[in-house]
């Protein structure tokens, strides 16, 4: 049966009136005002009293549910995806707009940011480090209606930031050690544009967290707009000040060349945190200056830890097979490899918007303490990323010399990633699957599996490659290891998700809670 109860609310002043979704005083807790547009439009109007009808079912929680959860799972999960992969896809902008505008600087600078780009990768990775724990409890507490731990996360997720930030600073001594492994040489001017480049790019790991932070607190509530709208315009602003940065402006500003590009870049995640910050505090979630919390800090650390480890070790699993690969066919083996990573990135990155759609709608539904609800959501969302996946197996197993065309004309190259695009085309609705149920066990808070997973699977790329390519198969014994371990990971973790006990620190503590009250 649905309740209906009238309060009397004499407004004194319109920056006292409840926002969109949010309570105010005379409502009992947990009903939101439904007329809030009405009841500003009243005010404005000169009304002293305005009367409200809140509507509260008791018979159920249904009124009191994240705008979120109240579509079907199938439109949750579009909701947060879409825009998702669309902010992949502008990030990508990033290096392409360097690229462009450093390839007129010479070969030079252009060849010691792509030196670079391993070490710039890792810093990607962990940034993310305290950005995917905020997602996953964020989730959990705006699932929960207690909007206000969003806050909270996003705060403790600054002070992961400035933690992580400080651990990378302490490796810049690092940055020539970093150079001269890959066979530089001290003196070269690589080296040195290389170097710059590289630990101002360190330098700039705090607003790089700070921002991936604030974007999980917008992806915990499920309300991606705002996230794509500053990615969008952080975006152009990079591409504004990129070339002034890197060819110079007259006296004004001198030529910094690669250092410029990591000048940009730093500028405009600057800008992207101090925007997200602002967004959020507009959306009326409060965020408190507040001490670390090291109880919340750990669980943020406990979700974003081994997910960060499996980054870090997958992208090491890459480097190995790189060198096999260059062992058993050349220079044109690694060329192959870089092209065909680069068609399968665009993949990937549809298929992590939908991981962070899962670990959304899961850890909104598990804060409700509904595990049945978010078995489904991330079925679902496995299913629908798979699909989606279709049109990319399609164009890679039916046409990879076309594709691979686009970027090189070298008949070697052309066979071999043409080759590589075949047997990873294949398995892609695997790496969907993979990326959904990871996205879930983060919702869940549990990604000790992921780390696990990864371990074993990444690993066993290397001596499975090793033995493919000695037995007769070559090049291509090393795509086939590729293809069939995406496919063991995407069944592993679906598996282990079906067996997993789904239950988050949240419901617990407010059960805790709960009986502590119940007691007193």
């Amino acid at each position: 049966p649905v309740i209906r109860d009238l309060y009397l609310f004499e407004p004194r002043g319109i920056e006292q009136l409840p926002r969109r979704g949010e309570h105010f005083n005379p409502c009992p807790r947990g009903v939101v005002c439904p007329n809030w547009g009405r009841l500003r439009r009243r005010v404005r109007q000169g009304a002293q009293h305005s009367r409200i009808v809140c509507r509260r079912n008791a018979g159920s929680d249904s009124a009191a549910l994240p705008a979120l959860l109240r579509c079907s799972p199938g439109q949750a999960v579009w909701h947060v995806a879409g825009p998702t992969v669309l902010i992949g896809l502008l990030r990508t902008l990033y290096g392409l707009t360097d690229a462009f505008w450093l390839g007129r600087c010479g070969s030079t600078e252009l060849q010691a940011v792509g030196a670079a780009s391993f070490a710039v990768w890792i810093i990607l990775i962990v940034s993310e480090l305290g950005a995917l724990g905020v997602h996953a409890v964020g989730a959990a507490a705006a699932g929960s209606g207690k909007q206000n731990l969003v806050g909270d996360a996003v705060m403790q997720g600054l002070h992961a930031a400035w933690f992580v930030s400080i651990i990378m600073a302490l490796a810049l001594p690092l940055v020539p050690a970093y150079f001269s492994s890959l066979g530089i040489p001290e003196s070269s001017a690589v080296m040195a544009a290389g170097s710059g480049f590289l630990q101002i790019s360190v330098l700039g790991t705090l607003p790089l967290a700070a921002a991936a932070s604030a974007a999980a607190g917008f992806k915990a509530l499920g309300e991606m707009r705002p996230a794509l709208l500053i990615t969008a315009f952080t975006v152009v602003v990079n591409a504004v000040i990129d070339p002034l940065l890197i060819h110079g402006f007259g006296t004004l500003v001198p030529a910094l060349g690669a250092k410029g590009a990591a000048h940009a870049t730093n500028f405009a995640a600057t800008l992207a945190a101090v925007m997200s910050l602002w967004a959020l505090r507009r959306r009326g979630i409060q965020l408190k200056l507040q001490r670390p919390d090291w109880g919340t800090l750990g669980r943020l650390l406990m979700v974003g830890a081994p997910m960060t480890a499996s980054g870090l070790f997958f992208t090491a699993v890459y480097v190995a097979i790189g060198r096999i690969a260059h062992a058993f066919a050349g220079d044109s083996a690694l060329a192959a490899l870089g092209i065909g990573q680069r068609l399968e990135g665009l993949a990937f990155v549809v298929c992590e918007g939908f991981g962070a759609a899962a670990a959304t709608v899961v850890g909104q539904w598990l804060g409700r303490g509904k595990q049945k609800a978010a078995r489904r959501a991330a079925a679902v969302a496995s299913s629908t990323a798979a699909k989606a996946m279709l049109p990319f197996s399609c164009m890679g197993f039916l046409f990879p010399k076309l594709l691979v065309q686009v970027f090189v004309q070298d008949p070697i190259t052309i066979s071999a990633a043409a080759a590589y695009l075949r047997w990873v085309s294949a398995a892609l609705p695997f790496l969907a699957i993979e990326l959904a149920y990871e996205g879930a066990m983060a919702g869940a808070q549990n990604t000790l599996p992921t780390l696990l997973i990864g371990l074993v699977l990444n690993t066993a790329r290397v001596p499975v490659a090793l033995a493919l390519a000695r037995l007769g198969f070559g090049l291509q014994g090393i795509w086939i290891s590729i293809a069939v371990t995406m496919v063991l990971k995407g069944l592993s973790k679906w598996i282990v998700f079906r067996r997993m006990r789904l239950c988050t620190p949240l419901c617990d503590a407010t059960k805790d809670n709960a009986k502590v009250s119940a007691a007193a």
